[in-house]
């Protein structure tokens, strides 16, 4: 409990100094991105909840799987242009390099949207040719 006292009052202590310092700036952005996080888990959270009780049992699962397709998507369409940002982002601004700064944006922005689009097109087909094949199935065992 005293540790954590403590590295509040130096993340305060950061935060409220008048001089730009890497300390600052990057306690500024750590709590932001800690804010953000814990602000987006509340809202999925309560999104869930909300939805859990308003549609049937059958609507809720169809949210959940496009839910879960579209977390998995994400993960190999980013193909590690998130770190890629991070690293050459700092090192463009530092060296003022705009148009390339500006070109490693767009091309990482395209190069996602692009991946991304590909996966989830490709998810579609593959959900659509297993219910196609597993649809026959279903129909003999019912009937």
């Amino acid at each position: 409990m005293v540790r954590i006292k403590s590295l509040l009052t130096s993340v305060r202590s950061l935060l409220s100094e008048k001089e730009e310092t890497l300390g600052s700036i990057v306690a500024r952005g750590v709590s932001g991105s800690f804010v953000l996080k814990v602000w987006y888990t509340l809202w999925s959270f309560g999104v869930s909840v909300l939805l859990a009780r308003i549609l049937d049992t059958n609507g809720f699962g169809i949210y959940s799987v496009a839910i879960s397709w579209s977390a998995l998507i994400v993960v190999f369409a980013k193909l590690g242009q998130d770190q890629t940002v991070c690293r050459y982002v700092a090192s463009y601004r530092e060296s003022r390099d705009s148009p390339a700064l500006r070109g490693l944006i767009f091309f990482s922005v395209l190069l996602v949207f692009a991946v991304g689009l590909l996966l989830a097109v490709g998810a579609n087909v593959t959900t659509r040719f297993t219910f196609f094949i597993y649809e026959p199935h279903r129909r003999a065992r019912d009937a």
